[in-house]
């Protein structure tokens, strides 16, 4: 802060302290030096409130500057009045997106005009949550709340903002799953980036609707897990950035995904960080599980399995490689039921073997479907 022995400096000085990590507010002693008449420069600091006491500052007429700070609330009305008298030089409102509004973040959306079209409260030191009520704010069209220490997870009303095309809550800290809800954001067609968080879980098939996103898809540096959705190869539109990178993402990159890579200019980054190729339930629990995810399931014409070295249970998803006409898994040491989703597998006419294993349970009545 400045130091409360300016306000007792025998003549007044130009006060310059711009671009000096200065936090806080001023303080109070400055309103002491009533005689001063040009030259104030805080500009470019962390500064969040002005006494009263400046308004005393009755003879400044040129260079009062508090602009690129982070002013909130009111500007007090004594210090409002000094404008009409600084004929060159003023400069308050520039960059303090919060002044007018309340201090404390969580009730900033509640204050904001309901024709709100825009939010941009980039690199402002916001904390706590993202509040329910942004989801009431429907007429807003761009999201930046990059580069704060939000937390906790996305409120699921943000799927209410449908007529977003741009949404930006890099580098905060928020965490848990993405809500399904985003897939209503059926208008984002300039950016959806949630890079460098703290989000956990699966990547929402929802997101493959937003068959408009052309320039920004970027989920970096979280601790998502699982697979990438074969839905997000709906994003046809797509040339922009994709990245993904930095996460814990397992199984094998869907084709349909792989596709939009020919189109992107910006940037392709999936791979590095993450475990593709590997299958998911061996990430996850250490398996060495069967390698069915992510097949070609309109090529994939047989399975010959039985090496010996396969453990954990047989995946649901090998139901979804329905062209296959001979299945073996013998010889392994495959665990637990056989999924019922086996009984999809119509084409299974040559051989369907499973024995040699440790499979419980009973056989499922579905099996009766593969005559």
């Amino acid at each position: 802060l400045i130091s409360e022995t300016h306000g007792v400096l025998p003549r007044p000085r130009p006060v310059y302290a711009y671009a000096s990590s200065l936090s806080g507010t001023l303080p109070t002693e400055l309103g002491a030096l009533t005689k001063m008449t040009a030259n104030l420069d805080v500009s470019g600091n962390f500064i969040t409130s002005v006494p009263t006491e400046l308004g005393r500052w009755q003879d400044i007429n040129v260079n009062f500057k508090l602009h690129s700070n982070q002013l909130c609330s009111s500007l007090p009305t004594e210090v409002q009045a000094l404008s009409s008298s600084v004929t060159s030089g003023w400069q308050v409102k520039t960059s303090n997106n919060l002044l007018g509004l309340p201090c404390t973040w969580p009730n900033v959306p509640t204050a904001l005009a309901s024709d709100t079209t825009s939010i941009s409260y980039n690199g402002m030191a916001l904390t706590g949550t993202v509040p329910t009520e942004l989801g009431l704010l429907t007429d807003v069209t761009a999201i930046d709340l990059s580069e704060n220490q939000l937390s906790s997870a996305l409120p699921t009303q943000i799927g209410s903002l449908t007529r977003v095309t741009a949404l930006d809550f890099s580098s905060n800290q928020l965490s848990l799953a993405l809500p399904t809800e985003l897939g209503s954001l059926v208008d984002l067609s300039v950016s959806f980036d949630l890079t460098a968080n703290e989000l956990s879980s699966t990547i929402p098939t929802q997101l493959g609707g937003a068959v408009k996103l052309a320039s920004s898809f970027q989920l970096a540096s979280n601790k998502l897990s699982q697979g990438l959705p074969t839905q997000l190869g709906q994003l046809e539109k797509f040339k922009g950035t994709f990245a993904v990178e930095s996460n814990s993402l397992c199984g094998f990159v869907p084709s349909e995904v792989q596709a939009l890579s020919y189109s992107v200019t910006a940037g392709w980054t999936v791979a590095s960080g993450n475990s593709f190729g590997t299958p998911c339930c061996q990430v996850t629990s250490g398996f060495n599980c069967l390698p069915v995810v992510g097949l070609d399931t309109s090529t994939t014409t047989s399975l010959a399995l039985s090496t010996g070295e396969y453990t954990a249970t047989v995946p649901t998803q090998v139901g979804l490689l329905t062209e296959v006409t001979a299945l073996d898994v013998g010889f392994n040491s495959l665990t637990g039921p056989l999924p019922t989703q086996l009984g999809a597998m119509t084409k299974l006419s040559a051989q369907a073997v499973f024995s040699s294993n440790q499979l419980s349970s009973s056989v499922p009545t579905e099996l009766g479907m593969l005559t």
